[in-house]
Formats: C-alpha cells, sequence, structure tokens
C-alpha cells in the first residue's frame, strides 16, 4: 500500500483499518505521501483525536513534533488547550525535552501562557525540572515562566530541579 493511500486513511479517520495495516506491517505509520507528509499529519489536519492519539502511541512522532506544531497551529488549534488532565502542549513538550516545539510555542504569540497549571498544579516548568530538562526549564524561564509558583503538594519548579539547574534558574530571579 502507496504512502498516499495510508494518508488518505488517516485523512478519512479510518482507525480500524490503519490498526489492521500496522499489525500486518508497523512501518506503515510512518509512509510518507508525494508531498513528504505522514499519516500522523493527515490525521490532525481531519481533526481524528482517536487516531492522533494511537499513532503517537505506536511513535509516530518521535521525529516530527515541529510540523504537527506547525500543521495544528496553522488549522487554528489554541496552544493554551489542555486535555483532561489539565496538560498542554507546553506542558507536553516541556516534559519530554522538545525543544525547538517550545521555541515554536512561546514564539506563538503574547497570549500563550507558559505558567499554566495542569490537575496537580504543575506548570511547564515544574515538568521540566522534575524531568531533567535543563534546556526546556532555561528556555521557559527565559520566556517568564515563574519559579516560585506551588502545585497542590506545594513543591515549586525549584524543588525538582538539580542543584546545578537550581543555581542558574535563580540567576534570573536577581
Amino acid at each position: 500500500m502507496s504512502g498516499t493511500e495510508i494518508c488518505n486513511m488517516a485523512f478519512q479517520g479510518d482507525v480500524v483499518g490503519l490498526k489492521r495495516k500496522y499489525t500486518e506491517d508497523p512501518k506503515v505509520l510512518n509512509k510518507k505521501d508525494e508531498s513528504g507528509r505522514k499519516p500522523i499529519h493527515w490525521a490532525t489536519s481531519g481533526g481524528h483525536a482517536d487516531l492522533v492519539d494511537f499513532l503517537i502511541q505506536q511513535g509516530s512522532l518521535t521525529d516530527e513534533p515541529d510540523d504537527i506544531i506547525d500543521v495544528l497551529l496553522s488549522n487554528g488549534a489554541d496552544p493554551n488547550l489542555q486535555d483532561k488532565k489539565g496538560s498542554s502542549a507546553l506542558h507536553r513538550a516541556a516534559a519530554q525535552g522538545h525543544n525547538d516545539s517550545l521555541k515554536m510555542l512561546v514564539g506563538l504569540s503574547k497570549t500563550l501562557r507558559v505558567d499554566v497549571q495542569d490537575r496537580w498544579g504543575n506548570t511547564p516548568l515544574h515538568l521540566a525540572c522534575e524531568e531533567g530538562r535543563d534546556a526546556a526549564a532555561l528556555l521557559l524561564v527565559e520566556h517568564g515562566a515563574k519559579l516560585r509558583i506551588e502545585n497542590k503538594d506545594e513543591n515549586t519548579p525549584l524543588d525538582f530541579a538539580s542543584p546545578i539547574l537550581r543555581r542558574r534558574l535563580e540567576e534570573y530571579e536577581k
């Protein structure tokens, strides 16, 4: 099956068909159409959240998160939207250390809520510090993330930071 046919299935939201093709050949989810787009791009454009979730779980997002963000934003996606757990795109990018995605998101507009809190009160900076994503944490602080916001357990991002990162972050308070 060609990349174009697979991408058409994704755009149409054919979850069952794509899962069947995936069991036959796991590489099928990374096939590209003639424009270089993958099924995840087309599932995103088609608004098929369940299919996008499946594709992400299968690793389709690992090498092109910035393209996905660009597709979403160019189609009017709100970068401040939060999922059921209160996580935003910024939370996910910070926790996973997708620094190029972070740069794209923080450079978007003045309406991006850099200190948005999830269901547990964690900001993207909390998650970057907790996961040891030093570059992501520094980038967030450079774009206005606050160091002293407490989560529901009364921890600040600094409480999760390594000693070296903590010193670097505290320099921004001076």
